[in-house]
């Protein structure tokens, strides 16, 4: 049996510039590009944890930031977008 992890991730963009993640697959050796985030702890709504690893991933405290949308898959993913960091 699979379990669900509910991940938040985020797409600052800034004067028409996005900022993503490089990543490489472990599997493969795949070079990727990914959103910024991860997973959802207990307790923890979805733009608090965007804002959590901005701060873990980036070093940077995220300014406002807007729920844009939820997608369902293998896991529920929900989006939200930072207008400034």
């Amino acid at each position: 049996m699979s379990s669900i992890r509910n991940i938040s991730l985020g797409l600052p963009v800034r004067s028409g510039h996005v900022l993503m993640l490089d990543g490489t697959d472990s599997v493969t050796g795949e070079n990727f590009h990914r959103l910024i985030g991860r997973g959802i702890e207990f307790g923890e709504t979805a733009e608090a944890a965007l804002r959590r690893e901005f701060a873990e991933e980036l070093g940077v405290t995220l300014g406002s930031a807007e729920f844009r949308s939820t997608c369902n898959s293998e896991s529920s993913t929900k989006v939200v977008q930072s207008t400034g960091y």
